[in-house]
């Protein structure tokens, strides 16, 4: 295997294992990604745990090579996960935290 496949392998696990955090986090605060009152914008600790987790995955998403990045792109828009961990790592007091859910 390439040493950029290789890599790609690894920032590829990162990223899911960022995306089953995500989802043990809805878990165990027991909420969701609703406009309801479970929503994980009414629970502090959980958003601040989610958007850790979305900036570490923006930040993954800049080391794969072009390749994974064009396959990536196929389920998942990559421009957003950028721009979500630009707006939580630089502009995190000042998000609208509807748009995060």
């Amino acid at each position: 295997m390439k040493p950029s496949r290789q890599r790609d392998k690894y920032v590829l696990s990162c990223i899911l294992k960022n995306q089953q955090k995500i989802k043990k986090v809805v878990k165990d605060f027991q909420c969701d990604f609703s406009l309801t009152q479970k929503s994980v914008i009414n629970n502090q600790y959980a958003f601040d745990l989610c958007a850790m987790y979305m900036a570490q995955i923006g930040e993954n998403v800049k080391l794969l090579t072009d390749e994974s990045k064009n396959a990536l792109s196929e389920v998942v828009n990559i421009n957003i996960l950028k721009k979500f961990r630009n707006i939580i790592d630089h502009n995190y007091e000042k998000i609208d935290k509807n748009i995060m859910s």
